[in-house]
């Protein structure tokens, strides 16, 4: 067997929005979801974790997914990128379902243990590579 390192995306989600979130769209250019993807309660707090595994060496994962309340009121996109030059992810929170796509063409770089913010969502990176 050959050396074929692949890498795998974790995200680790809490809800603090005191409405529940179901999935309700994704895309993927590299990788493919790993175990299942569950809803968050609308309790303070509640945790899914969603793991994406690249496909190879030269597919790691890289897309969006985004949950949404019952009633689509609200929305939590999650945009990621995994490369051998660096990992990219942002998140957003709206009262709409946003143009994913053109967040992932923009998807800024991210450092491990740094904080980073933007409207109604706080995230850390803790490992990358």
């Amino acid at each position: 067997a050959g050396f074929d390192p692949v890498m795998a995306l974790i995200l680790e989600v809490e809800n603090f929005s005191g409405v529940p979130l179901r999935l309700a769209g994704e895309w993927l250019q590299g990788g493919e979801w790993k175990g299942p993807r569950s809803d968050l309660p609308a309790d303070s707090g509640s945790k899914v974790t969603l793991t994406c595994d690249g496909s190879s060496f030269f597919a790691p994962p890289s897309g969006y997914v985004y949950l949404t309340d019952p009633d689509a009121h609200f929305t939590l996109s999650l945009i990621f990128a995994c490369s051998l030059v660096g990992d990219y992810f942002t998140a957003r929170w709206s009262r709409q379902v946003l143009d994913c796509e053109t967040l992932w063409k923009a998807c800024p770089r991210v450092t491990p243990e740094e904080w980073y913010r933007a409207p109604g969502v706080l995230w850390t990176p803790t490992t990358a590579g």
